[in-house]
């Protein structure tokens, strides 16, 4: 399943000394802790770095993987993670993003990454959707990736998406769930809080209920709803 990550990088176009300390500087976990301490949460910070060479070329930038919080959900799949790679949460970078003209950009999508490792019960969240009039959409996906790029911005650390907006010259789908997330908060303040200590400690079923009672939830969604129908009107 991983035998295409890989710690070095020899590509013309990519000098290895800054593949190398773009790893290096990946060990610094204080932005999972950052982000655990916002959402009272066990910090799950990533013991082991890697650039994942198959997502070179793919939107994917990035990903983070907590065998222990895949067992949650899926036990046999955990399991079976876990004899793979440990029982310790791993980070993956394509390495496409050093090619970024944005100097923190790399650095950015770490954070986020690393950002994961603060977010209690976010495989349960996983599930979580809504249906709307414009289709089921993933809210439980939304408050995860969005619910990073608030925390990053609280805690005073660059967010990814605004450089991504900033490249695809709008608001993509990741700067949509963190603009989600804003509004959801200053509608229900502490209620991101609250959404994944009920995830955590029960489902995300009582995290969704959590959000039937915040005021103007039916509003906020099909309005998130009908911006990501035309975002993905305009991707085809």
């Amino acid at each position: 399943m991983f035998s295409k990550l890989t710690r070095e990088l020899y590509e013309p176009d990519i000098d290895p000394a800054v593949a190398r300390k773009h790893l290096n500087d990946s060990k610094d976990a204080s932005t999972t802790y950052a982000v655990a301490e916002l959402y009272n949460a066990i910090p799950r910070p990533p013991t082991k770095v890697f650039y994942d060479t198959s997502l070179r070329g793919t939107p994917v930038l990035a990903w983070y993987l907590d065998p222990q919080d895949v067992k949650t959900v899926y036990p046999r799949e955990g399991e079976l993670i876990e004899r793979e790679i440990g029982p310790d949460p791993i980070i993956a970078h394509n390495p496409d993003i050093l090619k970024s003209k944005y100097k923190d950009f790399g650095k950015a999508v770490d954070d986020h990454e690393k950002g994961h490792g603060g977010q209690p019960g976010k495989m349960k969240l996983k599930g979580l959707h809504a249906m709307t009039g414009y289709g089921r959409i993933p809210i439980g996906e939304m408050l995860i990736e969005g619910g990073v790029e608030w925390a990053l911005e609280k805690r005073y650390k660059n967010a990814p998406s605004r450089q991504m907006d900033k490249m695809a010259n709008k608001t993509t789908s990741y700067g949509l769930y963190r603009d989600f997330v804003y509004e959801l908060e200053e509608k229900s303040p502490g209620i991101m809080r609250q959404v994944y200590r009920a995830a955590s400690k029960a489902s995300g079923r009582a995290a969704g209920r959590l959000l039937e009672n915040v005021p103007g939830i039916e509003e906020l969604v099909n309005k998130y709803a009908k911006k990501l129908h035309s975002f993905n009107i305009s991707m085809n």
